[in-house]
């Protein structure tokens, strides 16, 4: 068997660090496109996860801060009658037995 007749063998590429390719649909494999990184779907989806995981804090911490305010306010609301009869008493006595009764009701 002469030498020209012989059939040719593709060289094992994986040993020279060639990315390995996918077959483009519709295209022969002369046009084969390699695989590099990451799919576009994968980028994608992480993309709006963090997007949304973003607006998702914002929102809670929007909210947090408006049930803080709206927690300040009632305390306030329900302290403000103690704090008037605090500064109406003359003695320490008459302080503590308001204070007393207040936590009792």
């Amino acid at each position: 068997m002469s030498p020209a007749s012989a059939p040719t063998v593709a060289p094992d590429r994986r040993g020279e660090g060639a990315a390995e390719s996918r077959p483009v649909p519709g295209r022969g494999p002369a046009t084969d496109v390699p695989a590099r990184g990451l799919p576009l779907g994968l980028l994608v989806a992480a993309t709006v996860v963090l997007v949304l995981g973003g607006v998702t804090a914002l929102q809670q911490r929007t909210e947090m801060a408006r049930e803080w305010r709206d927690r300040e306010a009632l305390l306030a609301e329900s302290l403000a009658p103690l704090a008037a009869e605090i500064e109406a008493a003359a003695t320490l006595e008459e302080i503590s037995g308001q204070l007393s009764s207040f936590q009792q009701a």
